[in-house]
């Protein structure tokens, strides 16, 4: 299984337990979405531009911890704009959302906005989004986005 998938099944753990969560398990929930989809994306990336076959070696390796939170988020927001429809547009919007709920997650301490009902919502958002990666986006889109992701333009 997938780091990815593993993150997604401890945000169910989090917010499936029969009492109502915390608000640290509703934040922690939020923040551990992000990262699985963040992984997924890394590992996208790294399988497009290396190959999934090379998944041992360290160029494999460095394409997947190349990927920046701040560079991924500044680019999906692009993304949106210039994207019509389909699998990579979902993404780019989920990405960016979940980055912003994570920011708040993490670093404001005050009482969570957050319900169960709106994390779940996130679960299902996340788990959908990182099932189809690979099979609804074009292997030619994914190169682009990899691209974009992980490398600055020179002007």
């Amino acid at each position: 299984m997938k780091y990815s998938q593993h993150l997604l099944d401890q945000v169910a753990l989090l917010v499936s337990r029969g009492r109502r969560p915390r608000h640290a398990d509703l934040k922690r929930a939020i923040s551990t979405a992000c990262y699985a989809l963040f992984h997924a994306v890394a590992e996208n990336c790294a399988d497009t531009l290396v190959g999934s076959r090379f998944r041992q070696s360290q160029a494999w390796n460095r394409i997947y911890r190349s990927l920046d939170h701040t560079k991924a988020r500044g680019e999906f927001k692009r993304l949106n704009q210039v994207l019509e429809r389909g699998a990579a547009l979902e993404l780019a919007i989920l990405f960016v959302e979940l980055q912003e709920l994570r920011h708040y997650a993490d670093y404001d301490p005050g009482p969570s906005q957050l319900t169960r009902l709106g994390v779940r919502a996130y679960l299902k958002r996340t788990d959908a989004v990182v099932e189809v990666l690979k099979s609804h986006i074009e292997a030619a889109e994914w190169r682009e986005i990899a691209v974009a992701l992980l490398f600055r333009d020179r002007k």
